[in-house]
């Protein structure tokens, strides 16, 4: 574990080192689980065992850099990077820092650093301030950032306060923020319905009076790894059937060995602490439908569907979405979040929306200068085109006058 003094813009309080062995990233767990914890407002993808189970199935992509803020010897802030080559221009390869959890097939939700609430501004500044003036260092390339994060207002600030004071030349982009729904519960099914339209209602009783007519449907929850081996195996074949028939060919995630194995061994940890939600839909003893999700302190996150084509008159998707639902609302879960993916069913049930967005720092002179340069020349061709519209348009207008 490698010590380092950052040179904050503030008065510097805390000690900021650097993990780069897994049994310094196990060391970490107590602390990083106090950090999350239920008053948080962090989710599952920021959590301990996620991150660690994604790293034992995906460490051959980078090396461990694991930032470590510790205020008299207490951690107070955790920033979960990895380090690896990342390409721009196709031909410039850079040492790049990245969230872990983010690579390979995986593309979690509101990746962070986790800080203590308090004082979260100046430990989110001075941990950015150490990766930011790390030896070496090319780019630091941050996505998925909610949107609300104190890392984003530090970020701006202090990439330009380093830049004169340590005389970087960088490069900074930052993506529109991307929105993704969340349905808020209630105190039980009737009421979560009775927030919905009228039209949300009737197709709910269509749908499970269409099921009961069909055959013998049965909702179960998996909770043994039988039953989870099962399912998970279930939800691989009924996700390539389904891909394969949209697309002409399997998906690219289900077909990495990975993202397979990362998956199953998440369902494991997560069964063992009651946060796993696999829901499997059988109809006469065959499973035509899965959903798999996981919780953290009271929320719910949706994370994948699979469902038989050849029942998709049934909306199987739609009927475990409800199931789950309500089976959240029994154990007293107050938010089911719908992650990212644009998919219009997921508005009928969302009552509001998170946002998120990605940050790219770019400290390598040639690239930051070749990306500023574009991107004036990007600003040039934009401002050109409207002004070429604006003069197509005052001419058109002009004809018209004319004509009439």
């Amino acid at each position: 574990m490698a010590e380092l003094t950052p040179d904050a813009t503030e008065q510097t309080v805390l000690s900021v080192s650097v993990v780069t062995t897994e049994s310094e990233f196990d060391a970490l767990k107590t602390a990083w689980e106090a950090l999350t914890g239920p008053d948080s407002g962090y989710g599952i993808f920021n959590s301990w065992l996620c991150n660690r189970t994604w790293w034992r199935h995906h460490a051959h992509l980078g090396s461990l850099a694991i930032y470590v803020a510790r205020q008299h010897g207490t951690i107070v802030g955790i920033a979960p990077l990895y380090q690896r080559k990342t390409r721009r221009f196709g031909v410039l390869t850079l040492d790049t820092l990245l969230f872990i959890g983010r690579g390979g097939n995986t593309t979690p939700d509101d990746l962070d650093f986790v800080v203590q609430a308090e004082n979260a501004a100046q430990i989110s500044a001075q941990l950015l301030a150490a990766i930011l003036t790390k030896k070496n260092l090319q780019r630091l390339y941050l996505q998925d950032l909610p949107a609300h994060s104190v890392n984003l207002t530090s970020l701006r600030q202090l990439s330009d306060t380093l830049a004169q004071t340590h005389h970087l030349t960088r490069y900074i982009s930052e993506t529109p923020a991307i929105s993704r729904p969340v349905a808020l519960l209630a105190d039980d099914w009737p009421t979560f319905l009775t927030r919905k339209s009228r039209n949300f209602r009737k197709q709910v009783k269509r749908r499970n009076n269409r099921l009961a007519r069909t055959g013998d449907a049965r909702y179960h929850r998996c909770q043994t790894e039988p039953e989870i081996e099962t399912a998970f195996q279930a939800l691989k074949r009924l996700h390539q059937q389904r891909w394969t028939m949209k697309r002409g060919q399997a998906s690219g995630s289900f077909n990495d060995d990975a993202y397979l194995q990362f998956h199953r061994d998440f369902m494991s940890e997560l069964a063992q602490r009651d946060q796993l939600w696999l829901l499997t839909l059988t109809l006469d003893d065959d499973i035509i439908g899965v959903e798999y999700g996981f919780s953290h302190n009271t929320q719910v996150s949706l994370f994948q569907t699979g469902f038989s084509p050849a029942h998709s008159q049934l909306a199987p998707g739609h009927l475990m979405m409800c199931r789950l639902i309500s089976l959240a609302i029994e154990a007293g879960m107050t938010e089911v979040d719908l992650l990212k993916g644009d998919y219009e069913y997921k508005q009928s049930y969302a009552d509001t929306s998170r946002f998120h967005c990605d940050v790219d720092i770019v400290l390598s002179p040639l690239p930051s200068l070749l990306l500023t340069v574009k991107r004036y020349v990007d600003s040039l061709r934009s401002n050109i085109s409207v002004d070429n519209n604006h003069t197509a348009d005052s001419v058109n207008n002009t004809s018209m006058r004319r004509s009439g």
